[in-house]
């Protein structure tokens, strides 16, 4: 009789041989017998090992079982952002629904019977939760992930009523925000909010409304998207927080926090801005949530452009790309860059911009994003009048310009006309040292780039005049006082004083402006 005993093995490849020399049948038996012992014995290993039990399930050919335990695997590794492993225990799930299928020799769709709708509703779980992972690894705007919510919706619609469905819509929302097709954006936000109401659900609402706020925003309704987004942090902060990031794979209240902190800049609530700005950091980092933080560091480097403050802007882009970096974020990793790129044109490293902000448009580009484009050229086209470069300058502001027309976004289109008025000013000598009679003439020539081209007038009095219309007080104050400067050194002093000092007076009290010395100084020209 052989003694009871434990066996090692010294070398993998005897191990290997060993496990080879087994029949499949009999593999497929240890392998089942390891699952329900590990199940039943070992709950411990079960919860913190899911990947182990869908090992073993997959080679004991119990595909059921096994896609049940890569789902939870995939889940658990995407809640502890190990996004990598997230998608691979994912896809591992995904190839076993697709061999059932292929077994079977006919879709999902033709099958009969509750194993059917059982596999239908798994395909969904993993569907959905790797557009999560993908989303943080490779962009909202990758085919990959407009590939899965569209089939995730397809499920949808054969299951009848999922609770999958919002965050399917959501995703396929914010595909199409990524790829600047805003007005579609809008849509899947408005079915976003129906559902919530449906639902009469906070939680959703939230999502919702921050989604609505986004799509609104970018189509240039600035106080329309800030309610959105008020309301959005007003229910966020009246719910249970324990997941979430469990619905989007990101925090609505971090993303709120920082879209409010862009609007309300813009709208000409300084003070507020700063305090949004400020809460959705300090939030992000007492979640631990990597992507919500990517995501808060991102638009806080944003927000200090807004600002004009370069050191800021700089410091606030180094942590992202770090971050975006060790955690493979690439969208936050390229607005990282872009945001480095400009921080550093400012601090007089201007061809080293330059290309940093090229490089970041660029890479931006190949996570399939179109987003924000408007806003990441004007910061291109100001580099390169920083560097002189003119000509390059006014043909970046003719594709940003163009840009907008095309997609419909417009929450930069007021300061693209105002660069655009201030490049054909310099390119015209404006930037000279020169006597008030060769400015006005200098301006009244302006139009000698082509005979279809506007003045440098026409381009800042149209900055002002959008700007107005979106409410957008911080832009419409930057074109005026560029008018009001021009104006200055034509000798129409006071012409200036009256224009500048109408839209002064109507900035509201106690906020910041980063022009309010140049502001003081045109008023008290005489």
């Amino acid at each position: 009789e052989l003694p009871k005993a434990v066996y090692s093995f010294k070398n993998v490849l005897i191990q290997d041989a060993a496990y080879d020399s087994l029949l499949k049948s009999t593999r497929a038996q240890y392998h089942r017998r390891i699952a329900r012992v590990l199940e039943a014995e070992f709950p411990l290993v079960t919860s913190r090992e899911p990947e182990l039990l869908a090992y073993h399930y997959t080679k004991a050919g119990l595909s059921f079982c096994a896609i049940d335990y890569w789902q939870k695997a995939g889940e658990k590794a995407f809640l502890g952002s190990a996004n990598a492993e997230a998608i691979a225990h994912l896809r591992s799930g995904l190839d076993l629904i697709q061999s059932q299928k292929a077994e079977q020799g006919r879709t999902i769709s033709l099958l009969g019977g509750s194993s059917s709708i059982d596999l239908l509703k798994q395909e969904l779980d993993l569907q959905t939760t790797l557009g999560k992972a993908l989303i943080a690894t490779k962009g909202y705007a990758s085919l990959e992930v407009e590939q899965i919510y569209k089939r995730s919706r397809e499920i949808c619609q054969e299951l009848g009523t999922t609770p999958q469905l919002f965050s399917v819509l959501w995703g396929l929302w914010g595909y199409h925000a990524a790829r600047c097709e805003h007005h579609i954006a809008l849509d899947f936000a408005s079915r976003l909010m129906g559902l919530a109401r449906r639902h009469n659900d906070p939680i959703l609402e939230m999502e919702a409304r921050f989604t609505l706020g986004f799509a609104l925003f970018y189509l240039g309704r600035l106080q329309a998207a800030h309610e959105h987004w008020k309301v959005s942090y007003e229910l966020y902060q009246k719910t249970n927080r324990t997941c979430q990031t469990c619905l989007t794979g990101q925090d609505v209240g971090v993303a709120s926090l920082s879209y409010m902190s862009l609007s309300a800049w813009l709208l000409g609530h300084t003070a507020d801005s700063l305090e949004y700005s400020e809460e959705a950091i300090h939030l992000a980092l007492e979640l631990s949530h990597p992507y919500s933080t990517g995501f808060a560091l991102s638009m806080k480097a944003m927000f200090h452009q807004l600002r004009q403050e370069p050191e800021a802007v700089k410091h606030q882009a180094e942590a992202a790309i770090a971050l975006a970096t060790e955690q493979r974020f690439e969208f936050w990793l390229a607005t990282g860059i872009i945001m480095q790129g400009w921080a550093l044109v400012e601090l007089e490293k201007t061809d080293l911009g330059i290309n940093q902000l090229r490089r970041g448009i660029a890479a931006h580009a190949a996570t399939g994003a179109k987003i924000s484009w408007t806003y990441f050229l004007g910061l291109l086209a100001t580099a390169h009048a920083k560097a002189g470069q003119l000509e390059a300058g006014l043909a970046v502001l003719t594709e940003a310009l163009s840009t907008v027309e095309r997609t419909g976004e417009r929450f930069w289109e007021a300061e693209l006309f105002r660069l655009r008025g201030e490049l054909m000013y310099a390119k015209a000598g404006g930037g000279q040292n020169l006597n008030p009679e060769q400015v006005a003439m200098l301006v009244a020539q302006s139009q000698v780039s082509s005979p279809h081209s506007q003045s440098v007038e026409y381009y800042l009095n149209k900055a002002s005049e959008i700007a107005h219309a979106q409410g957008g007080k911080l832009l419409e104050l930057r074109a005026t006082v560029s008018l009001a400067r021009i104006w200055s050194k034509q000798g129409n002093s006071k012409l200036a004083q009256h224009l500048l000092a109408k839209v002064y007076s109507q900035w509201p009290q106690g906020s910041q402006t980063v022009n309010v010395e140049e502001i003081k100084l045109l008023l008290a020209v005489e």
